[in-house]
């Protein structure tokens, strides 16, 4: 928040969308090359996308050291394709050209030029795991961009977000997918949303996510307005007292 405030950033234009989605990300990930292989599968390929734009160290020492351990998360998931994930997932695709980790991470001005011209945006956070809650600042950029979102993170981030007094978009999508607790079957609910979004033209599909604007003015202005500190340096101070006082 603090960084949107002091940025030059400036609200997205009332461009017709050219695309149908934004899908932004910068460290390669099991989900996310997931995510890039559904693309070319389902012929999604041709919309804003930037996948695995900056190769950073990883725990994995290879490429085939990867390959394993996917082959050992989905080695009972009987529609898994690995040809398309080996094919597919390890695909570069840039929407900018980033020289360093530091410069990796998409600017304001950049997410917002992009959503422009997108109808909605699909957010795959950090973390997926079934046990934890985790937004970043990739949530919170579609919420800034004012962004129509479908978000891939843990099961019950939407539900989460509605806790903090955010609006989701449950009456268009089914946002049913952030209830399953297993990722894959998370994930292919998710992709079934989107795939419906995308049967549509970009016109009206456009007109379609048209009557979701006040929700995302809600978002923008909710997360701006707002003080999320979430009263920890009192929560602080008082476990302190309890426990040292």
């Amino acid at each position: 928040k603090r960084c949107f405030e002091v940025s030059d950033f400036t609200l997205k234009s009332d461009n017709q969308p050219s695309k149908h989605f934004l899908f932004m990300s910068f460290r390669d990930s099991i989900p996310r090359m997931l995510i890039n292989t559904y693309f070319y599968t389902n012929s999604l390929s041709n919309n804003y996308i930037s996948h695995n734009r900056y190769k950073e160290q990883s725990i994995h020492s290879s490429d085939l050291e990867l390959l394993k351990l996917v082959r050992a998360i989905f080695n009972s998931t009987e529609d898994f394709d690995i040809k398309s994930f080996i094919k597919y997932g390890f695909q570069i695709r840039t929407l900018d050209n980033p020289v360093e980790k530091s410069l990796a991470t998409h600017s304001y001005d950049l997410h917002k030029f992009y959503s422009s011209k997108s109808c909605f945006e699909i957010v795959s956070e950090t973390c997926v795991a079934h046990n934890k809650l985790c937004v970043t600042e990739k949530t919170f950029k579609a919420i800034l961009s004012k962004n129509v979102f479908l978000l891939l993170g843990n099961p019950h981030s939407l539900s989460w977000l509605k806790s903090l007094g955010f609006k989701t978009f449950s009456d268009i999508i089914d946002e049913s997918y952030d209830e399953e607790k297993i990722f894959y079957q998370r994930f292919l609910m998710l992709f079934d949303e989107v795939k419906k979004l995308c049967s549509l033209d970009v016109t009206a599909l456009s007109k379609k996510l048209y009557s979701l604007n006040e929700i995302v003015e809600h978002n923008y202005n909710h997360f701006l307005n707002k003080t999320w500190d979430f009263n920890l340096s009192q929560n602080l101070q008082s476990h302190m007292d309890k426990q040292y006082g």
